[in-house]
C-alpha cells in the first residue's frame, strides 16, 4: 500500500465500499472475513477455468459456457448476502 502511495489502488478502494455497503448486515469482522473469502474464492475459481480452458486435450463443457460466468457471479452474490452464522 505504501508503494501505491494512496493513488492506484481507487477501484480497489470502492469496490471493498460497495461490497461493505451490501454486508451492512454483518458485523464488520464477518464481512472481512468474507471479502477475504471472495477474494480468495474469485483467483482459485477463475485459475481452475483458464487452466481447463487451456487443455485442448480434451472437451470441457462446464467452463466454457458463459452461464457458467454467470453462475459464479450468482455464487459470490450469495456469500455477500447470506445471513451471519449462529452464534451456537
Amino acid at each position: 500500500m505504501e508503494a501505491l502511495a494512496g493513488r492506484w489502488n481507487t477501484g480497489f478502494q470502492a469496490c471493498i465500499q460497495l461490497l461493505r455497503a451490501r454486508m451492512r448486515h454483518l458485523p464488520p469482522r464477518l464481512q472481512t472475513e468474507r471479502i477475504v473469502f471472495i477474494e480468495s474464492y474469485l483467483g482459485a475459481v477463475l485459475a481452475a477455468r483458464e487452466t481447463r480452458l487451456a487443455d485442448d486435450s480434451r472437451a470441457h463443457s462446464i467452463w466454457s459456457t458463459t452461464e457458467v460466468l454467470d453462475h459464479f457471479v450468482h455464487t459470490i452474490c450469495a456469500i455477500v448476502t447470506a445471513p451471519a452464522p449462529d452464534p451456537s
